[in-house]
């Protein structure tokens, strides 16, 4: 009686780890960038939501644009937020995805004083992207 305890129990777990998963999830990486039209260099979209449609999964870029979501192939990513035209992206067989935008985030009336300041900053931030560009951070390798 035990034997065959052993055996229905031995048999039921090794069917059960055999089953396959009908969804398929996958890890998707991305960067997602912002190209205004007075500046050459994609910059890194920081805070854009990222969200897959029809469901509750959702994540934000970092400070270098940067998000990780899981997904299943054929669904679809959808980027948003402040000042961004709300873009879909159909999840197909790669694993990492680069977005760039148009947005109207530096489309506002800045006075002189305040733009002499904000270029310093920006040619800042734009040495700082190049270098990343150069060293290959932004790189989708699959």
């Amino acid at each position: 009686m035990k034997e065959l305890i052993y055996i229905l129990f031995s048999l039921s777990s090794f069917l059960s780890f055999g089953q396959e998963s009908k969804n398929n999830k996958k890890a998707i990486r991305g960067f997602v960038f912002d190209k205004p039209y007075f500046i050459s260099t994609p910059l890194p979209l920081v805070e854009a939501d990222i969200t897959i449609k029809g469901t509750e999964r959702k994540t934000t870029t970092d400070a270098d644009g940067r998000f990780e979501i899981e997904a299943a192939e054929g669904e679809k990513l959808l980027i948003s937020g402040l000042g961004i035209t709300t873009t879909e992206i159909l999840i197909e067989s790669n694993n990492c995805y680069k977005v760039i935008l148009n947005s109207n985030i530096f489309d506002v009336f800045v006075p002189k004083k305040i733009a002499r300041k904000n270029k310093r900053q920006e040619r800042k931030i734009k040495r700082k992207v190049k270098r990343k560009i150069k060293k290959g951070f932004y790189d989708c390798l699959d």
